[in-house]
């Protein structure tokens, strides 16, 4: 099958679907290149062109004052950097404190999944953290990629 026809049976499959708040979760994200960030980058262009509403959860980069930032774009991105995120600040933070911000701002967006990318890797509290607010939120049991 072409391209153009998958992308076409893509587009008529996915008017059908439900539209989902998906959150990403990961320490960067643009302007700062990497793997994971591209990744994210592709994966929230995609999901929003199908219509869902995609909440980026990240760190803050050089350049970019105060605790918190929120950036919109076309309406169903939104970007938040916060300092907790900010991955040279990890360990100044408990798992309480990292609780608070996903209940503050996963707990405004109302995610109907979470897909974090190396939460593990760098830091168990920011871990466990993610693992508690998707068990044990208002929507009961997040799906957490």
């Amino acid at each position: 099958m072409s391209n153009a026809i998958k992308n076409h049976t893509a587009s008529q499959n996915s008017s059908k679907r439900r539209k989902l708040r998906i959150a990403l979760i990961h320490w960067a994200y643009e302007p700062i290149i990497g793997g994971v960030e591209t990744h994210l980058e592709t994966l929230s262009d995609e999901l929003v062109a199908r219509g869902h509403q995609v909440l980026i959860l990240t760190g803050r980069y050089q350049g970019k004052a105060g605790k918190s930032v929120v950036h919109t774009k076309n309406g169903l991105l939104s970007i938040h950097r916060v300092e907790e995120l900010d991955i040279d600040q990890r360990d100044n933070y408990t798992k309480g404190q990292i609780l608070e911000v996903f209940k503050r701002i996963l707990g405004e967006f109302k995610p109907d999944i979470i897909h974090a990318h190396n939460m593990h890797y760098f830091s168990a509290t920011y871990a466990d953290a993610l693992f508690e607010y998707a068990k044990d939120n208002p929507k009961k049991q997040i799906p957490l990629i």
